[in-house]
């Protein structure tokens, strides 16, 4: 029976209710000082902390009297671990340049402000990706420049995840789930696989990369070796037929009847349809999340 895979992104919300004071209320504070303060409400109870303060638990005696204010302390410096889009502006800069030392150092710095190596691939280099497809098709690139920055952007992405192997092996132990990563016959775009292959390893994944990347095909890896789960990137919507047929053949392939398979990409429309169409056992909504959603077939 054909397992199904579903995963749903859920936006937490934090709410704080509340008493609330304009500035004009405060007690002799100027604007920045009305940052600092907070109005301890008529049931604080004792015991607990002022939200967000960071203080140890209000007791007895140090319990303000409801209505007064109590000023926190300020704020622990933090890392700037957000990208925006002056980081992105200057990251597509350098891939159309081709400047690698000034990449380098670029990337050293978001590392030194605490971006992780997912957000880079995420926020840095799946955009840039988009915006060269654009540029392609508005003709404000030409072929021969796609190319080279499809180039750069793929040794971006394998650089970051070289460096992060060595801390990724220590420590590890037991089999590692492995999963094989491939394209559709016939397609020839290889930086999809590249991002695919790189959230996979950062997840503590063992990764077999098939054509157009790799060259043994995904038929023989699967009879090959055992493999839990493989991941089928489709860019285009007419390749949906192509795929399921794939996805048959793959099935009688293998040699592990538990291997699940998942598929993602631009060419899937509907994930719902996708499946039924694909009868593929996931749909991953983002490279990132591939390796979560894979987790349910190891």
């Amino acid at each position: 029976m054909t397992r199904r895979a579903e995963c749903f992104l859920d936006k937490e919300d934090r709410v704080m209710d509340g008493s609330s004071r304009t500035l004009s209320a405060l007690p002799d504070t100027s604007p920045s000082d009305a940052r600092e303060l907070f109005l301890v409400g008529g049931r604080t109870p004792t015991g607990t902390t002022v939200p967000g303060s960071g203080a140890s638990p209000v007791s007895d005696a140090a319990t303000p009297a409801p209505g007064s204010w109590l000023r926190l302390p300020s704020p622990a410096p933090r890392l700037v671990s957000e990208v925006d889009e002056s980081d992105q502006a200057r990251f597509l800069r350098l891939i159309r340049s081709g400047a690698d030392p000034a990449m380098g150092s670029f990337l050293r710095s978001l590392e030194r402000r605490g971006v992780s190596t997912e957000r880079i691939i995420d926020e840095l280099v799946t955009p840039t990706a988009r915006w060269m497809g654009e540029a392609w098709m508005t003709d404000e690139c030409t072929f021969v420049e796609v190319t080279l920055m499809g180039g750069r952007l793929q040794q971006v992405v394998r650089s970051l995840v070289q460096k992060h192997a060595g801390a990724m092996e220590t420590g590890r132990s037991g089999r590692m789930p492995r999963a094989l990563l491939t394209s559709l016959p016939g397609e020839q775009h290889t930086l999809g696989l590249t991002v695919l292959s790189a959230h996979f390893r950062l997840a503590g994944w063992d990764v077999r990369v098939g054509p157009p990347v790799g060259r043994e095909s995904a038929i023989a890896v699967v009879r090959r070796m055992r493999v839990d789960v493989v991941g089928i990137t489709i860019s285009r919507s007419e390749l949906l037929a192509s795929g399921r047929e794939e996805i048959r053949r793959l099935r009688a392939a293998t040699c592990n009847d538990e291997m699940g398979i998942l598929v993602g990409g631009p060419g899937l429309g509907s994930p719902e349809e996708a499946a039924d169409v694909l009868d593929a056992d996931g749909i991953a909504p983002t490279a990132r999340l591939a390796p979560q959603v894979a987790l349910d077939f190891t």
